[in-house]
């Protein structure tokens, strides 16, 4: 099956701006391009119809960047993996339709027990995806500046009493959180 990525790749390798010998990589790359692309613009389309739009683009901006920085859980077929996604995120939404907690303490607690998970077992490595020490030392630093611009932003809602954006945030993290420990302990097994 030809992919948007291939033909890209293709036509870029037949205009002579792409090595014949890359090609392969650059249809992957052209195609897990277009399909993040594809995904976050379904999202943001999912949440202005259920006008949840501030909730859709918390989840794109703090899911996204520690999935790419921290790894996850990896389904086996791109089917399996849209299936997944999107369910996790109408999952996302239902619960964050529900009564949140309101209170500092727990927001804060929550914010913090999540990032320490994080912290602690990033980058998950998969089947497909295993780091030398320098590659887990480049994406733990990375992991870190995301923590930095997360935990800014968090702090700046509560200080605005944005309590349900906080409440979103740390749905995002409880997301991140589970992805890792799923993908972790099915790489292990």
């Amino acid at each position: 099956m030809i992919t948007f990525g291939s033909y890209l790749a293709k036509k870029y390798t037949k205009k002579d701006l792409i090595d014949q010998n890359s090609t392969e990589i650059y249809a992957f790359l052209f195609d897990y391009i277009f399909s993040s692309v594809t995904y976050d613009l379904s999202l943001i389309f999912i949440g202005i119809i259920l006008k949840k739009i501030v909730a859709t683009l918390i989840f794109i901006f703090i899911t996204s960047p520690i999935r790419i920085f921290a790894g996850g859980y990896h389904a086996h077929t791109r089917l399996q993996c849209n299936v997944l996604s999107y369910f996790v995120f109408f999952s996302y939404l239902y619960i964050a339709s529900i009564k949140f907690p309101s209170s500092f303490i727990w927001q804060i607690s929550c914010f913090i027990i999540n990032w320490i998970l994080i912290l602690l077992i990033s980058p998950v490595e998969s089947e497909n995806k295993q780091f030398t020490d320098k590659e887990r030392t480049s994406l733990l630093h990375k992991l870190f500046i995301i923590f930095t611009f997360i935990t800014f932003f968090t702090f700046t809602q509560l200080l605005l009493r944005n309590i349900e954006e906080v409440f979103y945030i740390n749905l995002c993290l409880i997301i991140c959180t589970l992805s890792l420990y799923a993908g972790y302990s099915s790489n292990k097994s």
